[in-house]
């Protein structure tokens, strides 16, 4: 018996598999920063590589990963606002 090889077409980008559904996203990330606005809303549902889009543009811009905790650092606590000032952030 032979054992077939499947052969999907997706683009890869480091182990990000490039599909109609994410292409748009993936495309705005590779154009920044040439955007026409500063601001980006990605959404979508569980799974789908929202992160991975993230982190994708996290590295290519060195942008500041924010979660709930250095939210309340720098807005609450005024720790480290310049900063926020002085970066991209997700």
């Amino acid at each position: 018996m032979k054992q077939e090889v499947l052969n999907f077409k997706f683009g890869n980008k480091k182990d990000f598999f490039i599909t109609s559904k994410n292409k748009l996203a993936l495309n705005l990330i590779s154009n920044w920063p040439e955007w026409n606005n500063q601001f980006f809303f990605l959404y979508g549902p569980g799974k789908c590589g929202k992160t991975s889009i993230c982190k994708i543009w996290k590295r290519k811009s060195e942008a500041l990963f924010l979660n709930e905790r250095k939210i309340d650092n720098f807005f609450f606590n005024k720790e480290g606002l310049d900063k926020i000032h002085q970066n991209n952030w997700i």
